[in-house]
């Protein structure tokens, strides 16, 4: 595990030049309208100034959890219990419907309840789930 490790550290700075040239470019060719220009300058310049020390020490942080999660002893096995669903191709199909038919009417949003009430009645569901 310590290979893992020490392939992850090194992998990381040796990225990190290549990260902190993409944050450059990224930086530098923001569109206008997204930023002003004298954020978009300052962005520029503090990133070139200071982005090193930021992704070094998000490096350091990465290693970290990653030593701490990869190492940890007597944990509980997840297990997840597989269920089969009972919905079926025609329930989706149903739903989609019903989907399209908002869209068709130009309805932008709809409200949990409404939804509830309209797959109840739809579905025939008589006890909450």
């Amino acid at each position: 595990m310590t290979f893992f490790f020490i392939f992850f550290m090194m992998t990381s700075f040796v990225l990190l030049p290549v990260a902190w040239i993409l944050g450059i470019i990224d930086k530098a060719t923001k569109k206008a309208d997204e930023v002003s220009s004298k954020n978009k300058t300052l962005d520029l310049i503090l990133f070139t100034v200071v982005g090193p020390v930021i992704l070094f020490l998000d490096i350091m942080a990465d290693g970290f959890y990653f030593w701490e999660n990869n190492f940890r002893t007597g944990l509980n096995k997840i297990v997840v219990q597989h269920e089969k669903s009972r919905i079926t191709n025609r329930t989706l199909k149903e739903v989609t419907l019903v989907c399209k038919q908002f869209t068709e009417s130009k309805i932008k949003s709809v409200s949990t309840q409404q939804l509830i009430k309209i797959f109840r009645v739809q579905f025939r569901v008589l006890k909450h789930l």
